[in-house]
Order: structure tokens, then C-alpha cells, then sequence
């Protein structure tokens, strides 16, 4: 049976007693239901985990102690950046988990001319803690002990004009570049997705004013969820470590 990983948001250290969080204490209790002295792995995003023992559990509190620290290491060799226009809420978590799962470093939620989405600033910052749930739980099942930053949303436009060294690609199906024939870039990739209308000429020919290359993935016209995931895997192959 796999032990379950738990994020822990703070400092950890040998046999210290700790109290996981309300969210993860509900996890381990009611969903895992485990018991006093079940393992857990604990993780607090800064790198390695911890391995950790039940100590006591109720329905409301659950404390463990760490026993043993392991530098494992799961992630990616390759930076990737992924600026992701803005999509209805259940595509976007999709595309936050799975970019996690994938190996991507940073996420950059965008707001282009074609986003159906449109959030105020009560509706920012709840959407910023549920961006912020979906990457902890994607690190937990996926074995990634460092949590991918999740930016607040800004336009494409300012977002294009950051200085950056990374290469960056823009997927396009009109596109002239395959990612095949890529070169190896050893600062990274940024790579922009565009929403579910897709990117206008006008955006397109911004972000090749800035540098990005236009990328055509295949013959077929993909879904915004399923061009990220196939870009980010295909970069992963060719230079990360699929």
C-alpha cells in the first residue's frame, strides 16, 4: 500500500510533533480514515520529505511525529512556464493539475480578448486559494515535494512584455515550427496557451513581436486543455525527463 503525502506548510524537523492543517487532518481521518501509528510522508514545498508516524487522530485533530527526512528528488530538469489564458472553472483546474503532474515550474493565468472569464477581486482571491488547493494536491498524488507557483491573473499583453530568457512558444495551428525540431534551450520554455476561442491575430502577432515562436502541434486543431498537456509532455520528452 503507497503511504500517503501530506503538505505541510511549515518548517519540519526531526522528531517533532507536529498538527497537520484542518483540510489535511479531515483528509487523513474521514477520506483515508487512518489510524494512530499508520505512516505518512509530509512534504512543506522547499524540497525532500519527511517520513512521519501518527502520533493521535480524532475527526477534528490529527498530530504526527517526523521521524526521518529523505532528499528525494522528483523534479523536472527542464523550466517550463506555462501562460494559460483563462478557461471556465473545471478546464482550468484540469489544466492545473495536469500541468503539475507534468513538471512545469510556474503557472501564469492570463486574461486575453477571447476569455469568457471574468473575476472581480473577492472572486480573485478565492479562485487564488482553490488555484493554490489543486497544485497541493496534484504534489501530493504526483511525489513533487516543491509547489509550482500560481501567479494572479494579468493581461496578456503586460504579461508579453516581462523581460525573460527562457524561449518562448506560442501554440498556433498555423503555426511554422514543430516542437521536434526545437534546439535545446538552457534557460527553459515559456509556453502560451491560448483560451477556448483561441488567441487573435492581433495577440498572436504581439507575442511573435516579443520573441515567441509559433508552434503548430500536429494536424489536427486541439483543445486549449489538451494543446498544453501535449506541448508540456512533448517538451518533456525531448529535453526533461519522460
Amino acid at each position: 500500500m503507497r503511504i500517503p503525502r501530506i503538505f505541510h506548510p511549515s518548517p519540519l524537523s526531526m522528531n517533532q510533533i507536529v498538527e497537520l492543517s484542518s483540510n489535511a487532518a479531515n483528509h487523513v481521518s474521514r477520506v483515508l480514515r487512518l489510524n494512530e501509528e499508520d505512516e505518512l510522508v509530509l512534504f512543506n514545498g522547499e524540497g525532500g520529505e519527511y517520513q512521519a508516524t501518527i502520533h493521535s487522530i480524532n475527526k477534528q485533530k490529527v498530530s504526527v511525529v517526523v521521524s526521518a527526512f529523505h532528499e528525494t528528488q522528483t523534479e523536472s530538469p527542464l523550466s517550463i512556464q506555462l501562460g494559460q489564458a483563462l478557461v471556465r472553472n473545471q478546464k482550468m483546474d484540469l489544466i492545473l493539475q495536469k500541468a503539475v503532474e507534468l513538471g512545469v515550474k510556474e503557472i501564469h493565468p492570463l486574461v486575453t480578448e477571447r476569455c469568457e472569464i471574468h473575476l472581480s477581486n473577492e472572486r480573485l482571491e478565492k479562485r487564488l486559494e482553490h488555484w493554490k488547493g489543486i497544485i497541493i494536491s496534484a504534489c501530493e498524488q504526483s511525489g513533487r515535494n516543491i509547489l509550482p507557483k500560481v501567479f494572479p491573473p494579468m493581461p496578456l499583453s503586460q504579461w508579453l512584455a516581462q523581460k525573460r530568457q527562457t524561449l518562448g512558444l506560442i501554440l498556433d495551428p498555423e503555426g511554422s515550427s514543430q516542437l521536434r525540431k526545437l534546439e535545446f534551450s538552457e534557460f527553459g520554455f515559456t509556453l502560451l496557451v491560448g483560451p477556448e476561442g483561441g488567441l487573435t491575430e492581433a495577440e498572436i502577432s504581439l507575442a511573435k513581436a516579443e520573441g515567441f515562436l509559433a508552434v503548430k502541434i500536429g494536424p489536427r486543431i486541439l483543445r486549449t486543455e489538451t494543446a498544453g498537456f501535449t506541448a508540456i509532455a512533448g517538451l518533456q520528452s525531448l529535453f526533461g525527463d519522460l
